[in-house]
């Protein structure tokens, strides 16, 4: 069995064990993904500015009840208007390296998954 390694700055070596392709595709269960990967580390990044249901008051027609009734949101984080999807991705980023102990040379894909515009 081969095997990759990754050496990182604070926690030693990371060793995973490679696996060839047909391998891994005889190995995988039904309806599953023959692929594998796995998270190492995490990373967030959520606004200063702090608004509550009571804003959305002024702009439409609503109030915290109705919003937290059907949602269970009371507030929320808003980033800087200057700042973009760009900004937020890169802070979690470094984080998420931080997190596992890499260099940012080893990683060789990045996933970034949001439900918000990038807009910048």
């Amino acid at each position: 069995m081969q095997f990759l390694k990754a050496s990182t700055e604070n926690k030693g070596e990371v060793v995973v064990p490679k696996t060839d392709q047909a391998t891994a595709k005889k190995n995988a269960l039904p309806g599953k993904s023959w692929l594998r990967s796995r998270a190492i580390g995490v990373g967030a990044f959520a606004g200063q500015n702090i608004m509550k249901n009571s804003a959305f008051e002024t702009l439409v027609d609503t109030n915290d009840e109705w919003i937290s009734k059907r949602t269970g949101i009371r507030s929320r984080h808003v980033i800087e208007p200057t700042s973009s999807l760009r900004d937020i991705a890169a802070k979690s980023a470094i984080q998420a390296l931080e997190s596992a102990g890499v260099n940012a040379k080893d990683i060789d894909l990045v996933i970034v998954a949001t439900s918000s515009p990038g807009t910048q």
